[in-house]
């Protein structure tokens, strides 16, 4: 693939990156304003400084990604994104002690299963749907 800047990216596919900060931006704190009224700051004031760096920490990693679309193919970057998701819940399990039950782990193989699919269909030869480089 072309190398291509992260200006450009941000200008080819900004319009997912836009909408997302929208609504983190706009739409959810206008839910919590319409859900709690005026008592909204106090609800809110013990979570702004980590709902803030979240946030920028989200925007952060989808930049990354389309940025990373720009150097590699797609399935190996969707495969480490999806990848995200059984770290997390093994996370919450971990440090959290959230319950790693059966429909957690139907779901973590479900998305191990996903991912192979994604990797052996994105590699040249596999009969994938893989797009020609």
């Amino acid at each position: 693939m072309e190398d291509v800047p992260l200006g450009d990216v941000a200008q080819d596919t900004g319009g997912g990156t836009k909408v997302m900060v929208v609504y983190q931006g706009v739409v959810l704190p206008a839910y919590a304003v319409s859900r709690w009224r005026r008592g909204t700051a106090a609800v809110l004031r013990p979570f702004a400084v980590i709902g803030f760096i979240g946030s920028a920490l989200s925007v952060a990693a989808y930049a990354l990604v389309l940025w990373a679309r720009t150097k590699a193919e797609l399935a190996p970057i969707a495969a480490l994104r999806e990848s995200s998701i059984i770290l997390g819940a093994a996370i919450g399990a971990v440090f959290f002690k959230e319950r790693f039950g059966v429909p957690r782990v139907a779901a973590a193989g479900l998305l191990v299963a996903g991912i192979g699919l994604m990797l052996h269909t994105g590699q040249p030869g596999s009969g994938g749907c893989a797009s020609p480089s």
